[in-house]
């Protein structure tokens, strides 16, 4: 498992950053859209759809991609409201991450809401990634990937040696809160060197980007603790096999799902150019 995962993360990985930093902004989009498509393909097993209903609900997908693609191009008002809604659904998913931990199992357990949810959860990081290389550059995107790469090992790491007081643990066992300081204290780090030696952010905004760095992070366990919460309903381990060793789309991009919306938002707010 162990070769298997780390022959695919040296595979995929680089290639996918040079894919971002080398493709147009079509092609590129292209390819996110891809990405989030196969993403819709596992969404069908999560949201309890019959079989059945996997090609149609790509497709619902696939255009509605194409719509965020047009409106990130054409309509800067409209692709704000898909982040905001992005992010009112990221901050109500505290509330129910507490509910399903409490003993709610049932919670979002309907079919059509559940595919309801697979949109609003799939199409925001396409348009907030997309923006992002578009409006700020390579450097910030990498900044951003880095950030949760950096902040995934930290708690990794810290929650495997100091790990003792459970996070959620009907959600997801193995997280602790030892595991999240680990994950604050790299993101930190991370995003405090990143500032000083980047052009983007300037001085006066330096405080204020560590801290978009740091509620960002926060929004990123919460995505995965939210894809673990959604497996756990429909007993499934991974969301798929299709990455050797890792799993499925879903269980790659679950951090990024909640954290891109959040911190392009966050930059959009804050004046950060």
């Amino acid at each position: 498992m162990l070769k298997q995962r780390l022959i695919t993360a040296f595979t995929l990985g680089p290639l996918l950053l040079w894919a971002f930093v080398v493709l147009s902004d079509p092609y590129f989009a292209g390819l996110l859209a891809l990405i989030m498509i196969l993403g819709a393909k596992e969404w069908v097993v999560m949201a309890r759809l019959p079989a059945s209903m996997m090609l149609p609900y790509m497709v619902i997908v696939s255009l509605l991609i194409y719509g965020c693609w047009w409106l990130a191009e054409n309509n800067e008002n409209y692709t704000n409201l898909i982040l905001y809604i992005s992010c009112a659904w990221w901050l109500a998913g505290f509330i129910i991450l507490y509910i399903y931990n409490s003993g709610h199992k049932n919670i979002l357990s309907d079919r059509v809401l559940r595919s309801i949810l697979g949109l609003v959860i799939l199409l925001p990081p396409f348009t907030s990634i997309y923006i992002l290389r578009k409006s700020y550059g390579i450097d910030m995107l990498f900044c951003l990937l880095f950030l949760i790469w950096f902040a995934d090992s930290g708690a990794y790491f810290s929650g495997k040696r100091f790990g003792k007081n459970k996070l959620l643990p009907n959600v997801s066992p193995g997280k602790t809160w030892e595991g999240v300081a680990g994950a604050f204290v790299m993101s930190i780090i991370f995003s405090i060197v990143f500032a000083y030696y980047s052009d983007t952010v300037s001085d006066n905004n330096y405080l204020v980007f560590v801290l978009i760095s740091f509620i960002t992070v926060i929004f990123s366990i919460e995505g995965d603790l939210m894809e673990s919460m959604f497996k756990r309903q429909v007993n499934i381990k991974d969301s798929s096999n299709i990455l050797p060793g890792h799993g499925g789309i879903l269980d790659r991009i679950d951090s990024l799902t909640s954290a891109t919306p959040i911190f392009v938002t966050c930059l959009l707010l804050s004046g950060i150019e």
